[in-house]
């Protein structure tokens, strides 16, 4: 009877284990020189029982050690791990997407200068093979003879212009494409294809909604000081504005966040730590 309760019990116990998947939320982000802290929020509705669940749609360069469940709002936590996967392809970044659409544009209307460039040569080697006048044309008149001249000059003078003006309009696309190239290089399209999940096995002591608050450190971000020196006159105070420039290639947007800028360690706890009154006691 006693072994027929204890199968029972354990059955009760593992009978709501379940793999769920939910998103989160960036509540802080603090930014040092060299990598990035990220505090997370993310909310669940779950039975009581033991489940194992994935916080998706993560950076892929997580600092795994860095990993710190801050909050599991009652939850009984028996197991955390980190992984990163790739996407599938229809998953690309909203932002990469954007830069391929220009880069596309910009090919095609470099493209369309090339092909009136092309068109532009026909016509120059069509004018030159025919602007000699042979014997049967010798019945034209001296004022035909010079419109035929003013026409092929004022026409090759036409198409060099215009071909100069979209070797021009080239040259301008040519850089505005190495950009956009650029600038989808530093977006880290590596990145963009992968995401990294924490696997979070719990045991929930009643069916309700949790809330699981967590941290991780990233190395893909950082600032790089900047100064800004004005002065109105050369006998004039000088005024010295200090600036950060931010960056981050994370692989996961950061938009509308709270953002506070260190000069600290994210390798080191920057919390200063509690402290307490002594009293010392002289006698005479």
């Amino acid at each position: 009877m006693r072994i027929l309760f204890i199968t029972i019990l354990l059955s009760s116990l593992f009978v709501d284990s379940q793999d769920l998947k939910t998103a989160s939320t960036i509540n802080e982000v603090t930014l040092y020189l060299q990598g990035a802290r990220i505090e997370r929020t993310a909310s669940i509705e779950l039975k009581k029982g033991t489940h194992e669940i994935k916080l998706s749609d993560l950076s892929p360069d997580i600092d795994e050690a860095s990993i710190n469940i801050t909050d599991l709002d009652g939850m009984r936590l028996n197991g955390l791990s980190y992984s990163a996967t790739a996407l599938e392809k229809k998953e690309t970044s909203n932002n990469i997407k954007a830069l391929d659409a220009q880069i596309a544009e910009v090919k095609d209307a470099i493209g369309k200068l090339n092909a009136l460039n092309s068109g532009l040569d026909q016509e120059r080697l069509l004018l030159e093979s025919n602007r000699s006048l042979n014997s049967k044309d010798t019945g034209l008149s001296l004022a035909q003879i010079k419109e035929f001249g003013t026409y092929y000059r004022t026409r090759f003078a036409a198409i060099i212009n215009e071909r100069n003006a979209n070797n021009e309009a080239i040259t301008k696309a040519s850089e505005q494409l190495n950009k956009l190239n650029i600038e989808k290089q530093k977006l880290n399209p590596e990145a963009n294809e992968r995401r990294g999940t924490i696997t979070l096995k719990v045991i929930t002591p009643s069916t309700r909604r949790y809330s699981i608050n967590f941290s991780y450190n990233v190395y893909s971000a950082g600032w790089v000081p900047i100064y800004d020196i004005t002065a109105q006159g050369t006998d004039d105070k000088i005024n010295l504005a200090f600036k950060a420039q931010a960056y981050q290639a994370t692989g996961t947007d950061w938009n509308n966040i709270k953002l506070k800028i260190s000069t600290g360690d994210p390798q080191m706890d920057n919390q200063m730590p509690p402290t307490r009154n002594k009293t010392s006691r002289f006698c005479k």
